[in-house]
């Protein structure tokens, strides 16, 4: 039967060999009907026992059952059975979601989705769509949440189920709860409670009025909060639902602690501990003992607060709850720590470390472990604080070090993640079918963004905007568990160990004699800085994260008013603005240097500063900032007096110098891709073909239908080309997205300083997708970018660079732009990648990460070192600075290009010392220095 065999190689792994005669026996008898009824047994006995062992609420048991419905899965998806994939997916998502790895969970229920859409099951798609949204947003990701609830509220609509509209209002209500808009939220929670009414449903009622009751304690309402609790609590009770009644004693005790009314604060809980109890949801007691500890906690009873983490603790190591386990930990480091014991605090949070790498470490999709790493920085940042708790209660024990190594764990895992895959190619030996999908997404996803833009630029409705992103969303999600597939299938991904982080000896081992480096760590309550020697290193304390936020936000506010462009601003009122910004950057700029460099300042010199920021300070350039020994009249750029290099960790420094042992020199010198057509208007374009469209949009068109509809094509993808510039702030409102004339002044000036064998100058129409992605980029040493950037800080993704929009004659290009993801799959083993362009530097920005974007794109592509802009530069000005960068690289002086960026920014500010640093400051040279 060798249809059957499939089946029959899937069947013989989950069988017991006792049974394995009879079965065979029964297949050749009846194979199909037998099959199907095997499957049938086989995956209800794996819900039998997955359920028995879900029940168990073990860390063990939760694994077991999770191995019990992967079988099941295969062999559902052998027989095509896609109902029963749903549910396989969806109950392997709720395990991983027991567990407290959300991500794994996230990974198992979007693949649900798009199967409940191809079957029709409306009701199953938008229950899909908010568990998904609930997922991302427990992950962090706020704007991928609220895109599922807007997916799953137009379902419900489309299909007028009240109740399932009334369950998204809920969430829409906790998503604006979460950030902290409470009156949207409140006002979600209204509408949802109605609908709750009107169908009649006391259980989603009691669950709104327990989230409407959660928002007025956060809006600091506890009397409101009591009513909305104790209704909720009457109604638990009306249906029976005792766990959930448990929950709200529970809340009912906090709203009484905030009234301080402790005899019945100490009531409730103790009646939702015994009730928690009595119906055997060991995870809900143990969440409760937590709990309890935290307002014995907040009330200034630490021993109590000590004991009920105690009490917790083993059950939720029991029952695999990681999530509350790590929770727990940092809460009895908390209370350890003011207590003043130092050591057993230290204890504490390095094992709620430990439980959040073990939890990261089986993430595989690497924009999922990025989003969890975000959501624990506040353990690192507690981890850090309390080292230097440490270090000042014994100045020579080391901590300082320890505080540093821990801050190298906390900056830029993911890119260390990537930097790492980049060694090896983890597509080798995949299966050829798996690389074609991913090829195939890649392209799709590419047409979808464009339809979507030219949606947007025409005639459209809501509804319609709305399926295109649900569409786009889940070819998103499609790409991604690809990726995800082809780092779990890896054998070289496999191979792989887990990048580490560098000791303080390792640290100094990267440094030279003429190189200090200053790493910042922002904190809530004190922030820290480390300045680091080959043979030595100090610690200092800062303002905190508010304090230098403001600073900076200021102070790059001032930088970039140049930039700014306001509605109805007329032409002297921007004079005047700039005016102001440049008389109140002096004073700004001083007292941000003095906040970060004022306490190093005397060991400076004129040493090379290697600098890792962190979150604001990555918008500012170091080089910009006055040295402390000027006065506001007398401004002196740091830049003077020092080579400046930004690296997003000390860490990614050393995987990057360990990338290049093995790298061969570069047999030519310069690729120089630089001022690309993107108007069909422009004068390069062929004027017989621009003058005969503009004629024949004049007359009457007869027996031209196929060139009517082809000229209408490409009028839409020009439209919504523009469409989308606007929206990213390339362009304004029908105007033109002017020709960057001095980008080719800037490529033949680059050109000029080099052999023509050795150099390659690609301009105008050539300036093209196939262009630069061609594989022999790699053979030169410096590949610079002259163009337009985008910066796309919510889906950075979506960011890239502008290259030639139209061909000859003047029709739009199929790929116009070469995005981040097109960065990621470049082979670009080059000394620098230049970005000679807008907003290059920037990305999204993601705690604990760093800035996402184009950056790190290229040095995951093999770049040494990337030059890229921290805001919208000026077209001559920068073409200036780049020729100066160039000569300094390649002519007489042959410097390195952290020396040579240094030389012409310096050059640029001699020529006007009392003009602002907008002009030469943008440019932050990322990477090697060396």
């Amino acid at each position: 039967m060798v249809p059957q065999s499939d089946h029959v190689l899937t069947f013989l792994l989950v069988v017991s060999s006792k049974c394995l005669v009879v079965t065979l026996l029964l297949l050749i008898l009846s194979p199909r009907q037998t099959m199907a009824n095997v499957e049938s047994g086989m995956i209800h006995r794996a819900f039998v026992q997955e359920d028995s062992l879900r029940e168990q609420a073990t860390a063990e048991s939760l694994k077991s059952a999770i191995k019990k419905y992967e079988d099941a899965l295969l062999l559902r998806r052998a027989a095509g059975d896609r109902a029963g994939e749903v549910l396989l997916l969806n109950k392997i998502g709720d395990a991983y979601d027991g567990l407290g790895e959300k991500q794994q969970a996230l990974y198992y229920v979007l693949q649900a989705l798009p199967l409940l859409r191809d079957l029709g099951d409306a009701k199953g798609e938008a229950g899909a769509a908010v568990r998904i949204s609930g997922l991302y947003r427990e992950t962090g990701d706020l704007k991928k949440a609220m895109v599922y609830l807007d997916i799953a509220l137009q379902v419900n609509r489309s299909t007028y189920d009240r109740a399932g509209e009334a369950a998204v209002l809920t969430a829409l209500g906790n998503q604006y709860n979460t950030l902290g808009e409470r009156e949207r939220a409140l006002a979600y929670y209204d509408k949802a409670l109605d609908l709750w009414r009107a169908v009649a449903d006391p259980s989603g009622e009691a669950s709104t009025l327990a989230k409407m009751g959660k928002a007025y304690m956060f809006e600091d309402q506890p009397k409101k909060a009591l009513v909305c609790f104790e209704q909720a609590l009457t109604l638990y009770r009306t249906v029976g639902d005792r766990r959930s009644e448990a929950y709200m004693l529970h809340n009912i005790s906090w709203a009484y602690h905030a009234l301080k009314n402790e005899p019945k604060t100490h009531d409730y809980n103790n009646q939702a501990l015994s009730l928690m109890q009595t119906v055997g949801d060991r995870r809900g007691e143990a969440a409760i003992f937590t709990n309890m500890g935290w307002l014995h906690e907040l009330s200034g009873n630490p021993q109590q607060a000590l004991d009920y983490y105690n009490r917790a603790l083993p059950i939720m190591k029991a029952t695999g709850d990681w999530h509350g386990e790590a929770n727990t930990l940092y809460r009895l480091a908390n209370v350890e720590r003011d207590q003043s014991q130092l050591s057993r605090a230290r204890a504490h949070i390095e094992a709620a470390l430990s439980v959040t790498q073990s939890v990261r470490s089986t993430v595989t999709s690497g924009e999922l472990r990025t989003s969890y790493s975000a959501t624990v920085q506040r353990y690192h940042e507690f981890y850090i604080d309390l080292l230097f708790r440490l270090h000042e209660r014994s100045p020579e024990a080391g901590y300082d070090g320890e505080a540093l190594q821990a801050n190298e764990q906390a900056r830029a895992r993911g890119l260390l993640d990537l930097l790492a895959e980049a060694r090896v190619d983890i597509r080798k030996g995949l299966d050829a079918a798996l690389l074609d999908r991913e090829r195939e997404l890649q392209r799709l996803i590419t047409a979808r963004t464009d339809s979507r833009i030219r949606l947007l630029n025409s005639k459209h409705t809501e509804q319609q905007v709305r399926d295109v992103d649900r569409e786009l969303a889940d070819l998103v999600s499609a790409y991604r568990e690809v990726e995800t597939t082809i780092r779990a299938t890896s054998p070289h991904y496999a191979a792989l160990t887990q990048p580490q982080t560098l000791t303080l000896s390792e640290i100094q081992q990267l440094l030279d004699a003429e190189t200090i480096l200053l790493e910042y760590a922002l904190g809530d309550s004190r922030s820290f800085l480390w300045c680091v020697t080959p043979n030595s290193v100090r610690t200092y304390t800062l303002e905190k994260r508010s304090v230098i936020e403001a600073a900076v936000e200021h102070v790059y506010e001032l930088l970039t008013a140049r930039a700014k462009k306001i509605p109805n601003e007329t032409s002297a009122q921007k004079k005047a603005r700039i005016a102001k910004a440049d008389r109140e950057y002096g004073h700004a700029a001083g007292n941000l240097s003095r906040m970060l460099l004022g306490p190093v300042a005397a060991q400076l010199g004129t040493k090379r500063l290697l600098i890792v920021s962190d979150e604001a300070l990555q918008l500012i350039p170091f080089a910009a900032l006055p040295e402390l020994s000027g006065t506001m009249s007398n401004y002196n750029p740091l830049i003077l007096q020092h080579e400046i290099v930004n690296v997003p960790s000390a860490s990614t420094l050393a995987l990057l110098r360990r990338d290049l042992v093995p790298r061969k020199p570069a047999s030519k010198t310069v690729a120089v891709f630089a001022d690309p057509v993107f108007e069909a208007t422009d004068l390069r374009v062929n004027q017989k073909s621009r003058l005969s469209g503009i004629a024949s949009k004049q007359r009457q068109r007869q027996s031209r239908v196929d060139q009517d509809r082809l000229e209408a094509h490409d009028d839409g993808k020009s439209r919504a080309l523009r469409a989308y510039l606007q929206r990213v702030g390339l362009v304004e409102e029908e105007q033109p997205l002017a020709r960057l004339f001095y980008s080719r002044r800037e490529a033949l000036a680059i050109a000029s300083l080099v052999p023509e064998t050795r150099r390659s100058i690609v301009l105008d129409f050539a300036v093209s997708y196939d262009a630069v992605t061609n594989k022999q980029l790699g053979e030169y040493q410096f590949v610079h970018f002259a163009t337009h950037g985008i910066l796309d800080s919510q889906e950075p993704e979506l960011s890239g660079i502008l290259l030639s929009l139209v061909d000859k004659e003047g029709r739009p290009q199929e790929n116009g732009i070469l995005r981040l993801g097109d960065v990621y799959n470049l082979n670009l083993p080059v000394e620098l990648v230049s970005l000679s362009a807008c907003e290059t530097g920037l990305g999204k920005r993601v705690k604990g990460e760093g800035l996402v974007g184009l950056t790190r794109g290229f040095m995951y592509a093999g770049a040494r070192r990337v030059l890229a802009s921290l805001w919208k530069v000026h077209e001559v000005a920068t073409a200036d600075l780049m020729k100066l960068f160039y000569q300094a690289m390649l002519g007489s002086q042959r410097l390195r290009p952290a020396a040579a960026l240094r030389e012409a920014q310096k050059q640029m500010w001699a020529r006007d010392p009392h003009g602002s640093p907008f002009y030469w400051a943008a440019f932050v040279l990322q990477g090697e220095w060396r």
